[in-house]
Order: structure tokens, then C-alpha cells, then sequence
């Protein structure tokens, strides 16, 4: 095993320097840092301890890590490649050093060495959990770790259904799922933060946090109520097989023809996509296209021709930097692409779009349109779209003139179909009488915002505030495997829906 939490090598994340910690000693406790990744191994840290209530500063009473050890344990929501064996495949299983560091904590919390139980929590990310719940409960047979020592935390709305499901099938004890659902750091923070006014208790020392602060809405500028010169925004920025899809359903139905913004590929420093020659257009040809139609969608093999295929890559700029944008796109980057707010429509393709397992995770791809006060049709898992409704936000669909039936329907060439449909649907619709229609959706427009502006972390009272108090109140709640057993996706949406106060914004 080559984690022994004993004693843990480690790297403090804010000065980069190597130290080693003993977990079984309390006086380790609370202290931040990331294991070292093996050896051929690059990207993202695997395993790291930091603050449970990560992107504010919750007040003492908010952390839980004084009663329990919160790990952080990354796997990115599309999976990773492994190629173990010789076989190419994608998994969201635990890497071995995940599975390493967790069997040295159960094994010392077996031997009495440490008592805190452990939250392992799936940072930002939301990776399939039927993957993962194998290898955690073999953990914990190890060494007879009862489920009530064992929290599970992320971003999916559904994560606590899954889990049920799994201990049905296996008849075992739930483990408890605590969604912690906070994707404004993803956001524009230049377009959110004026959205609200700070009134601030005391001229003498401005404090954030002071809860005698009160907020006052700021009306958007009258350039904000402005005609657009845009019908739809599309932006692709990480390479994926659905969005070449989608791009081609979009391009076959002509919309190429109407004003939108579109991204297709960029070069991308992360993903090493336009550097060192390596393009997107390097693979993605007539032959690769073809090749992926035919087992993603058959019926549309024959809408590629060398012709059409060369226009497609022509008229969506497909791997070019978009007019105005970074050269590559980094990090920051892709928050900021350019007028990506000068359309009345935003069209999403959900990272968990083309997943098999139920994975309700909104990330600001779903956010984004909130904020700047467009209509939102989304390529997601059947069902997101409603659930997201119930939330509190509003599509605009009824507004702009568009049918939202491909929310429901399973199959994902009809829905994708579906949606291509209604965006060239409203591509036709004059800009003038675009306007017009989005203009009569105005207080649902101010309503979306404010929801955005109810998550600023720094508003006392308010989103950040309360999720705190949701999540520390789930996560101490006493072990009752039949009550967790009843919790249900519904559940999770209503104790949302009661993060979000609008009492707090006056009218300025």
C-alpha cells in the first residue's frame, strides 16, 4: 500500500512545501493539504483535505471538520481513460491512490487509531457513482466499517437515490449522499457582481461578512434592454463527441444561415488542443464524423458529403479562435468568452448529457444564460430541465416560442434532433420580434438574475448562508438507514428551492 495516513507525505497547497502528517494525531486536524500524484500520473491532485464548505468563509459553527475528516477526491465528471491491460476504456472508478488512502483510514479507524468518520467529497465534479460504490463498500468490508461512519458529498442531485438503489440491490445500509451544489465560481464574476449593491454597517471598516449589512438590487443598464444582434449562443470549448454531433444536427438544419454565436473547439491550452500543431481538425475528419454517426446516430450518415463536411468546418470556424478571444483558452478564459451575452438564446450541452446513469449535476453551462438574461435550451439527461423549473429558474420558453417535449424524450438522436428543431424554429423569427418576445418575459428575466445573485458567496443570509446550514445539518443528523432510504431527488429539489431569498434586495 503506498499511503499510510500515519504518516502522509503531503504538499501544503498554498506554499508548495513537502511536510509529513500523522492523522491518527489530533493535532493534524483541519490542517489543508494534497497528496503528491504518482509517479506518470498529470493533472488534477487526487486527494486533498480543505475546508468541507469550500468558496466562502463560513463561520465556526459551518465546519465540520472538527468532527469529521473531509477529503476531497477528484474524478472528473466525463471519466478518465484507462488503459489497464491494454484495453482503452472510460471509468470513474477510484484511482489506486484514492483506494490506498482510503483503506489506510478505515484500517486505522478499524484499529481505534482515529475516530472521526470520513467524508469523502467528489469536488466540483459529479462522477458516476455506480462506478465507485463497488470499490467503497469492498473498503469498508475490509475492515466491518458500518455505513453511519462513511459520508458521501457532491454535486448530484441524485446522488442519494443512486446510493439507495445500490444498497437495495446489494442489501446493505445506504450510505448518506450531501449535495453541495455551488457552481458560481465557475461564473462571470464581472457580469454578477454588479447585479447587487452592498450597504455596508460601518463606513469605518468594511466588513463582507458583517450580518448587519443589508443589499439592495441595481437596475441592469438601459443598453442591457437593448435589441441583440444575436438569435442563439452556442460555445463548445472542450472537445467532445455529443457536440460534434450536436454542431452537425444544427449545421444540416441550415442555422449556420442566421445570426449566433458559435464555438466550435478553440485551441485550448489544457487539453493541449492548438499547441504544438496538435488541432482538433487533426482528427476530427470526414472519416472520424462518419465513424462516430454511425454508432451514435445511423440515420444521419448520409447528410455527410466531402462537400458539405469541408463547409461545415468553414462556415463554424471549427477549431479557430473565435473574433475577439483569447488565443487559447485557459481557465479564466472560458468564463469571458466574447458577446457571449449579445443573443436571446443559449443552447447547453450538459457534461452529463450522453451518460447512462442518472447524474443530475447543473454546472454554469446551465447558469450562464441565467445571468445574462436569455432563454435556455439544454442537451441534458431526459428530465434535467424540468428539475432545474423546479428550482426556481425560468427558460423563457413560453416567452420566446419554444417547445421544451425533448426534455422528455429518451432517445438521444430524437431529442438532439428535437432541440435542432426549435432553435431553427426561432433562427427564422426576425431579431425585431425576437426582441419584442423577450421583452414580455422581463420580470422572469430580473427573476433569474436574482437567483444568480442570491449564490454571491459574500451576501450574509443568504444562498452561501444557508447552504452551510442545509449541509451541516445533514451531515450531523443522526444515522437513520430508513429514513435515508426514503429520500428521494424531490427531496433534495424542495430544500433548495428555500436557498434562495429575495427579501434581502430592495428595488434601488
Amino acid at each position: 500500500m503506498a499511503v499510510d495516513i500515519t504518516k502522509l507525505v503531503c504538499i501544503h497547497p498554498d506554499t508548495n512545501q513537502q511536510s509529513i502528517l500523522d492523522l491518527t494525531d489530533e493535532e493534524s486536524s483541519g490542517k489543508a493539504w494534497y497528496l503528491q500524484l504518482p509517479e506518470d500520473t498529470q493533472g488534477h491532485e487526487l486527494v486533498s483535505c480543505t475546508s468541507f464548505h469550500r468558496g466562502g468563509k463560513p463561520q465556526a459553527q459551518y465546519q465540520p471538520d472538527q468532527d469529521y475528516l473531509c477529503i476531497s477526491m477528484f474524478i472528473a465528471t466525463p471519466g478518465r481513460t484507462d488503459m489497464k491491460g491494454g484495453d482503452i476504456k472510460i471509468t470513474w472508478e477510484l484511482h489506486d491512490q484514492q483506494l490506498d488512502f482510503l483503506i489506510s483510514y478505515l484500517e486505522n479507524l478499524d484499529l481505534g487509531n482515529v475516530s472521526k468518520p470520513l467524508i469523502i467529497n467528489f469536488c466540483d465534479e459529479s462522477p458516476k457513482l455506480n462506478d465507485i460504490l463497488p470499490q467503497i463498500y469492498s473498503c469498508m468490508q475490509l475492515y466491518n466499517i458500518s455505513s453511519d461512519k462513511v459520508i458521501l458529498s457532491g454535486m448530484n442531485f441524485d446522488g442519494q437515490s443512486l446510493v439507495n438503489n445500490y444498497a437495495k440491490k446489494e442489501n446493505c445500509d445506504p450510505l448518506k449522499y450531501v449535495v453541495m451544489w455551488n457552481m458560481t465560481g465557475h461564473m462571470d464574476w464581472r457580469h454578477t457582481e454588479p447585479l447587487v449593491e452592498r450597504h455596508f454597517h460601518s463606513d469605518n471598516y468594511k466588513n463582507p461578512e458583517d450580518p448587519m449589512n443589508t443589499y439592495s438590487w441595481v437596475e441592469n443598464p438601459d443598453k442591457f434592454w437593448q435589441q441583440r444582434t444575436n438569435t442563439y449562443t452556442f460555445l463548445n470549448r472542450r472537445f467532445a463527441r455529443i457536440r460534434v454531433l450536436a454542431l452537425w444536427s444544427l449545421y444540416i438544419k441550415d442555422v449556420w444561415k442566421f445570426k449566433g454565436i458559435v464555438s466550435a473547439f478553440p485551441p485550448n491550452m489544457y487539453h493541449k488542443i492548438g499547441v504544438e500543431d496538435r488541432g482538433v481538425l487533426d482528427y476530427l475528419t470526414k472519416d472520424f464524423l462518419k465513424g462516430m454517426l454511425e454508432t451514435m446516430a445511423p440515420s444521419l450518415l448520409d447528410s455527410v458529403t466531402d462537400e458539405n463536411f469541408a463547409h461545415f468546418l468553414h462556415v463554424l470556424k471549427v477549431g479557430k479562435t473565435m473574433p475577439g478571444d483569447h488565443d487559447f483558452i485557459g481557465g479564466d478564459e472560458s468564463r469571458y468568452a466574447p458577446n457571449m451575452e449579445d443573443s436571446y438564446l443559449w443552447y447547453a450541452i450538459e457534461t452529463v448529457a450522453d451518460q447512462s446513469e442518472t447524474n443530475t449535476f447543473y454546472t454554469e453551462k446551465f447558469l450562464k444564460p441565467m445571468l445574462y438574461g436569455q432563454g435556455l435550451i439544454a442537451y441534458a439527461q431526459p428530465g434535467m430541465v424540468t428539475k432545474f423549473k423546479q428550482l426556481g429558474f425560468h427558460t423563457l420558453a413560453e416567452e420566446l416560442g419554444f417547445s421544451e417535449d425533448y426534455d422528455n424524450e429518451l432517445d438521444q438522436v430524437k431529442r438532439m434532433d428535437m432541440i435542432s428543431d426549435e432553435i431553427a424554429k426561432l433562427c427564422k423569427v426576425p431579431l425585431s420580434e425576437m426582441h419584442e418576445r423577450w421583452l414580455s418575459a422581463k420580470d422572469k428575466v430580473l427573476h433569474n438574475q436574482k437567483m444568480i445573485a442570491c449564490q454571491l458567496t459574500n451576501l450574509r443570509a443568504n444562498y452561501w448562508d444557508k447552504l452551510c446550514d442545509l449541509t451541516n445539518q445533514e451531515i450531523r443528523q443522526e444515522y437513520n438507514s430508513d429514513q435515508i432510504m426514503q429520500k428521494t431527488t424531490q427531496d433534495v429539489i424542495n430544500s433548495y428551492q428555500k436557498l434562495f431569498v429575495f427579501e434581502n434586495f430592495s428595488d434601488n
